[in-house]
């Protein structure tokens, strides 16, 4: 049973397309626990803030009826059309890397930028700002990235089967069910029956023979000890291997996209009897844990022979001298960032990396699939590689990007640029340079004065420049955690740390003064108070020679200097100035095009799954 409409159109469960192309870690003790949970994924992804600008125009949003809609397009602005899928293209990031919630005002304010992007770049359009021949050049890596994604789908996503209601029952069974398990794990098969041969007659035991296949340490000295297993950890070949073994019995060699194992369960550890009101309660979070190891084993298997056939071979003499030399280029660039941002690879960075590797551009790097390419093909397909992995592994990274080419000669083949997916990314990609040309057409450069950057400052500084605070502490220390903890109890009668002084002494008060972050010789007293509210008691702390209860009792709350942050502050007010002067532009021109929203199927799309 091919995968349903239903989940097809489920875009928040949240998945990386191209990454899984990527990210495919093969372990040496022979398999990936997969713990990409795509749920915590969500929750972790948000603490990454971006703003999202969002254009409110009230009155460019019209209702449309019944008679004017268009299956599954949300809003049409002039000739521009916003799919429900292009939507969902755009709102995924704002979900994930912002504090936004789904609702209808979240939606909505999206919605809105969208519109106004399409509205400026429809003015770009008549002032033939579209014929500039750049545009493809930027648009490029989209059109790359789009039609990889769609041989991800069709080749992966739409080839997954659906979790039949058995599989989703065992899976609910195993789910209540850990298995503490051992194994061994070699390359062949032949070497995996003769480990089996020799711990069946009982010549070696799993521990013994872990000293010789293992070359990890921890594998080595705890004799191939995976610990307790969850459901779901394991490939589905080796889950089920696993838990059809009864304690203390020995898996014939089994073979996973690794190479080949020997199992053997130590313990079981099972949870209540659950009931089939459980079942139904976890079967959503099953029946996408099942489909998530499915996609990605599939791709994986998919991606190694596919790479396979690719047959590819580096040159012995050229290709460590080459990789020698760009690493230390890049390298080089990496050291001149502030900050731990993977650089980007600009045309600048390119033109000296050609000058350093002059005396190879035309020597042979590599074959494959038939195919060479030159020391001049890898210089000129930089920017389409990946760039973190640029500067983890040049030879692996290279590789990839030999994979993504063939990838996109297959695409190509199959007509996708032509997809109407396809062809709507890469659309949405134009319409934002296109608004960006026009506004930076339109923009006149902006004379900023030292008044208006230190009136911006002084407007904003609590919310954007806001020193750490400034804490009076006071603190009563003692010589054990057992004094302190007493001490603690007796406070809950009374009003703060100052009465301890009525009380025997058991403590040595001493007020610690004022305290700031980075300056303060209590770093973990201020810490624990920090985020309390004045006269706090917080402890027992070891801390500064003892055990210390700790208050503040005063707060203040300074701006950082303006001389340490004048850069950020005018780059600050500049990006507002360009928020504040994008909506005018909006404004000026939204007149021109006609636009209509259909707010039923905007809020019809399906929430987000938690």
């Amino acid at each position: 049973m091919k995968i349903s409409s239903t989940r097809k159109e489920n875009f928040f469960r949240p998945y990386k397309l191209l990454e899984r192309f990527v990210q495919m870690t093969i372990k040496e003790n022979g398999f990936a626990i997969y713990q990409a949970k795509r749920n915590s994924r969500i929750i972790s992804a948000r603490q990454f803030r971006i703003t999202l600008a969002s254009i409110l125009f009230g009155v460019l949003i019209l209702t449309c009826s019944k008679t004017e809609t268009q299956p599954d397009v949300i809003a049409q602005v002039g000739n521009r059309t916003i799919t429900s899928d292009a939507f969902k293209r755009a709102y995924i990031p704002v979900l994930m890397y912002t504090n936004a919630r789904d609702n209808a005002a979240t939606r909505e304010n999206l919605l809105n930028d969208l519109l106004g992007q399409k509205i400026l770049a429809q003015s770009a359009e008549a002032m033939q700002l579209d014929t500039i021949a750049k545009i493809d050049h930027w648009v490029e890596p989209v059109r790359r990235n789009a039609m990889l994604r769609k041989v991800y789908e069709t080749n992966i996503r739409d080839a997954l089967l659906e979790p039949t209601d058995s599989e989703l029952r065992i899976g609910f069974k195993r789910s209540n069910e850990d298995r503490h398990v051992r194994h061994l794990f070699v390359p062949n098969k032949s070497t995996a029956d003769s480990l089996y041969l020799l711990i069946n007659s009982g010549e070696a035991g799993f521990r013994q023979i872990a000293q010789h296949v293992f070359q990890d340490s921890l594998l080595k000295s705890n004799g191939g000890d995976l610990g307790w297993i969850h459901f779901g950890d394991l490939d589905e070949t080796l889950e089920d291997t696993v838990y059809a073994l009864s304690p203390g019995r020995v898996s014939k060699p089994t073979k996973s996209a690794y190479g080949w194992h020997i199992l053997t369960v130590e313990d079981i550890r099972r949870q209540k009897l659950l009931t089939e009101s459980d079942f139904q309660l976890f079967k959503p979070r099953l029946w996408r844990t099942i489909l998530d190891r499915r996609e990605f084993s599939r791709s994986r298997e998919f991606i190694n022979a596919f790479m396979r056939q690719a047959d590819i071979k580096f040159d012995p003499v050229v290709a460590p001298m080459v990789f020698r030399i760009l690493a230390n280029r890049l390298w080089a660039l990496r050291e001149t960032m502030a900050t731990d941002k993977v650089p980007e690879i600009s045309n600048r960075e390119i033109g000296i990396i050609q000058n350093d590797l002059a005396p190879f551009m035309n020597e042979r790097l590599m074959t494959f699939s038939g195919e060479s390419w030159t020391v001049h093909d890898l210089v000129s397909h930089l920017p389409f590689m990946n760039a973190r992995l640029m500067f983890q592994n040049l030879q692996t990274a290279t590789a990839f990007l030999i994979r993504d080419e063939l990838l996109l000669v297959q695409a190509a083949q199959a007509g996708f640029e032509d997809d109407p997916d396809v062809q709507s990314e890469i659309q949405d990609r134009r319409d934002q340079i296109l608004a960006q040309l026009y506004l930076q057409s339109k923009w006149d450069s902006l004379t900023i004065s030292p008044a208006a950057l230190k009136s911006y400052f002084n407007t904003t500084w609590e919310a954007q420049y806001l020193a750490p605070d400034s804490l009076f502490l006071e603190g009563c220390y003692f010589s054990n955690e057992s004094q302190a903890s007493q001490a603690l109890i007796k406070l809950n009668d009374t009003n703060g740390l100052a009465d301890l002084r009525s009380l025997p002494p058991e403590g040595h008060f001493k007020s610690l003064g004022w305290q700031v972050r980075g300056t303060t010789d209590y770093p973990v007293l201020y810490d624990q108070v920090l985020n309390s509210p004045i006269h706090t008691v917080k402890g027992p702390i070891n801390s500064n020679g003892g055990w210390w209860l700790v208050e503040a009792t005063i707060r203040h709350r300074y701006p950082l200097p303006y001389e340490r942050v004048i850069n950020r502050v005018e780059q600050d007010y500049r990006d507002e100035q360009w928020r504040t002067f994008r909506i005018k532009m909006v404004e000026a021109n939204q007149d021109q095009f006609k636009t209509w929203v259909n707010f039923e199927l905007l809020n019809e799309l399906p929430k987000k799954e938690n």
